[in-house]
């Protein structure tokens, strides 16, 4: 018997093409010989507890083309569903033969976090820095004056007193 291998539909001897998809039939038993999907064989890579980072990861990953999935912790599943987030993290899977580009993408992403994370401290020095100076300027600005008034008023006293 002749079967389409995309319908499925049954032919008698004597067709050569399906009505509906317009492919060449195949033997029934050949059907059987076909090669079964090959089964992944998923290796952890990371846990991360922030959405967004899981977001930027698996989009990272998915770029390279790397299937990503993911996995809650724990009870953490049910704390997703219950609060709104789970402290337990998330669990993220790839392909056990691409793993090691994974994790290679992985630790430029967070080198870089590093890199952002240094830079946002050195920017946060720089300003508590003007901050500090600003307010030495105003110190100056406002008591300046009023430590001047006083020193006249203490030399008007003296120059009574001497007088």
């Amino acid at each position: 018997m002749l079967i389409c291998p995309k319908c499925g539909s049954a032919y008698r001897e004597g067709f050569t093409k399906c009505s509906d998809c317009d492919i060449d039939l195949i033997n029934e038993k050949d059907s059987f010989n076909k090669k079964e999907p090959k089964k992944i064989e998923w290796s952890f890579l990371i846990n991360v507890l922030e959405e967004h980072e899981i977001a930027n990861i698996k989009s990272m990953l998915e770029e390279n083309e790397i299937p990503v999935i993911t996995k809650i912790r724990g009870i953490g599943e049910y704390l997703k569903i219950r609060m709104g987030k789970t402290y337990h993290g998330v669990d993220l899977f790839v392909p056990k033969e691409r793993l090691e580009k994974s994790r290679k993408i992985i630790n430029s992403f967070y080198q870089y976090k590093d890199n952002e994370d240094k830079d946002d401290i050195l920017e946060v020095e720089n300003h508590e820095k003007i901050k500090r100076k600003r307010t030495r300027l105003l110190l100056i600005i406002m008591w300046g004056p009023s430590i001047i008034v006083g020193l006249l008023m203490i030399l008007e006293k003296l120059y009574k007193f001497f007088k």
